[in-house]
């Protein structure tokens, strides 16, 4: 067999290398070409009535949002990032008729329309739409908003056809939207009651847009109480929002709400109170007892479940609770014979807390030092407050005792028949409105006839 040899030209040479960069560019193209069919196949046949330029592309950080104007997304919700949109002209902002875009999806799918949230009505095309949560936006870097708010819809496979932005009776928006789409990947929820109440989702679906955000919210029937979620949610927050970002099953737990008695018993001559008056009480009610001693009669205390000298007492139920109040003669006899020179009405009381202080004022001691509970007081009359006489009150003291003066704070000079008693630290609440206490000045007397000055 006979070699061949074979020779090119150098001109013969360089056509071929041109005819393989061509082939090899080509290439190129083809390989360009199918990999944006691939990213835009979901979105396909883009035309508009009005004749501008309505172009797909890829929602990312950083993209051109419109075909005329030069601003940019500064931020994507996760889930739509990458996700084929349609990059509209802002000229068409006010376009007002129901048929302006149309495109074909090849595949079922969730569209998102980004829209001015400036907007006071929706145009009727997007009024059923499903708006998104407010952390859920597109960020844009336009000079007058930073945002468009999102709404969602689920569409089959086929044509599709949307209004212009202001189609009626839409008002406020300032800018064109932006069309967002998604194939279709829903999820679903189910839920399910443990005891004795309903669970409720808004929107009522049987499965959800991903990402989309869903409200639980659960009822307890009468008698019951709702104890918390479990599942794919947790806690007690209740009415409780959840986003779609996987097939969910929460659970809402009910419970029978646990019920106690408040028993009040009165012990000696009085009557004892509660409000509200109920035959039984929910955990961590607030319950407030009182007692009212009959006449001659003074409140002592409170025993049993509740150990106190307060009066009213404000009791928190938690359990069954025995409450006793008791009641004793008024301890009258170290003091007698009260009598005042200016007429107006001196008489003797226990000094308790919530006990009325004057005989013509309704405040209340609010505390009282222990080693006073249940001591005997002259209440006095608050009209007598100006007396300057040397000798306004008398009294008998029936054996020796220690006196206390319970005077006003807000004093800057003792009276003269003050000077020489001794202040204390202890002193007696009160609830007028202009001061909150009275200081205690004490001196010890022996069994006698008591005058004190005004």
């Amino acid at each position: 067999m006979r070699k061949k040899t074979y020779s090119l030209r150098l001109e013969r040479k360089q056509l071929a290398g041109i005819r393989f960069i061509a082939f090899l560019f080509s290439t190129i193209l083809l390989q360009t070409s199918s990999l944006y069919a691939q990213s835009s196949s979901l979105v396909t046949n883009i035309t508009s009535t009005t004749g501008r330029s309505y172009i797909l592309g890829d929602l990312v950080t950083g993209v051109t949002i419109y075909t005329d104007r030069t601003y940019q997304t500064t931020s994507v919700p996760p889930f739509l990032n990458n996700a084929p949109f349609i990059r509209t002209p802002n000229d068409d902002k006010a376009n007002n008729t129901a048929s302006m875009l149309s495109f074909n999806l090849t595949q079922s799918a969730t569209l998102y329309v980004a829209y001015d949230p400036r907007v006071t009505v929706l145009p009727a095309w997007l009024s059923s739409w499903q708006k998104l949560a407010a952390v859920q936006v597109v960020g844009i870097n336009d000079p007058t908003i930073n945002h468009l708010d999102l709404y969602s819809k689920s569409y089959a496979a086929g044509p599709v056809t949307l209004g212009g932005n202001l189609a009626s009776p839409a008002a406020g928006s300032k800018n064109n939207y932006l069309v967002v789409a998604l194939a279709a990947q829903t999820y679903a929820l189910t839920i399910t009651a443990i005891g004795n109440g309903t669970i409720t989702k808004n929107p009522d679906l049987t499965t959800f847009p991903g990402g989309s955000n869903v409200t639980l919210t659960a009822t307890a029937d009468a008698g019951q109480q709702f104890t918390g979620w479990s599942g794919d949610a947790s806690g007690t927050v209740n009415p409780l929002t959840i986003t779609m970002n996987s097939d969910k099953s929460v659970t809402a737990t009910f419970a029978s709400i646990t019920q106690y008695t408040v028993t009040l018993t009165p012990n000696g001559s009085g009557t004892v109170s509660k409000s509200p008056d109920q035959p039984s009480y929910t955990t961590g009610a607030s319950v407030t007892l009182t007692a009212t001693p009959s006449a001659g009669q003074q409140f002592t205390g409170w025993s049993g479940d509740a150990n106190s000298t307060v009066n009213p007492l404000d009791i928190t139920v938690n359990g069954d609770k025995n409450i006793t109040g008791s009641f004793a003669p008024l301890s009258s006899s170290l003091i007698t014979n009260i009598s005042a020179t200016s007429g107006r009405s001196y008489i003797l009381g226990a000094l308790v807390v919530g006990t009325t202080l004057y005989t013509d004022r309704t405040y209340q001691a609010t505390s009282v030092p222990a080693f006073l509970n249940n001591a005997s007081f002259i209440k006095t009359p608050n009209d007598d407050k100006t007396s300057t006489a040397s000798s306004l009150l008398s009294f008998d003291l029936t054996q020796n005792a220690t006196l206390y003066i319970a005077y006003d704070p807000r004093g800057t000079t003792l009276p003269a028949w003050l000077n020489g008693w001794q202040k204390v630290a202890s002193q007696v609440g009160i609830n007028d409105p202009a001061i909150s206490y009275m200081n205690l000045y004490s001196k010890d007397f022996i069994a006698s006839h008591i005058t004190l000055g005004g």
